[in-house]
């Protein structure tokens, strides 16, 4: 559960400074050019569903990629197991 807790606040910590900076760089962009500005408002605002629907659907998509990795590791382990069985023979004295 601390972990969990610990995961949480680095993400919300994380997606804050994130969120400044991206601030930031927009104040920036707007005060350099103003007409761009302009045209990218209007296309963050018409994809802002799509991109919280994907930031939404970052954590379960972690977690599904760590259980393909771990699925796939221990694949990899038993291919070394066999390998090392026909190589060395069950008792390792071939």
């Amino acid at each position: 559960m601390k972990d969990k807790l610990t995961y949480l606040l680095g993400a919300f910590i994380g997606l804050l400074l994130v969120c400044a900076f991206y601030y930031l760089a927009w104040i920036i962009f707007k005060r350099v050019t103003p007409e761009q500005a302009f045209f990218a408002a209007k296309l963050f605002n018409e994809n802002i569903l799509v991109i919280i629907f994907l930031l939404l659907f970052a954590y379960p998509i972690e977690l599904m990629w760590k259980s393909h990795k771990a699925r796939h590791q221990s694949h990899l382990n038993k291919l070394a197991e066999i390998e090392w069985i026909k190589l060395f023979g069950i008792d390792g004295t071939k």
